[in-house]
């Protein structure tokens, strides 16, 4: 997926499997999952609360490109696995 990602975005950072405390995680015990984190703002941007927090805003202009790397990454998986 990293390679799909990085088609559309410049920076593009692999981690390992993390879990965070997103019910997501279990998803990926039976089918095969891709949990993506796109920057969208911090502190040094005006975005103090975190994501889950009720004030929370975040860059709108990311949001172009996050959906871009998802419908390349949607569209890869297709490709690879049209005759599943």
């Amino acid at each position: 997926m990293s390679s799909s990602c990085r088609q559309i975005l410049d920076d593009v950072r692999v981690f390992p499997p993390l879990t965070f405390s997103e019910d997501f995680a279990y998803y990926g015990e039976h089918v095969p999952t891709f949990f993506g984190m796109l920057y969208a703002g911090g502190p040094s941007l005006g975005h103090n609360y975190s994501l889950h927090d009720p004030h929370a805003t975040l860059e709108e202009s990311a949001m172009p490109y996050g959906s871009a790397a998802f419908c390349q990454c949607a569209l890869r998986w297709l490709e690879n696995h049209a005759n599943d």
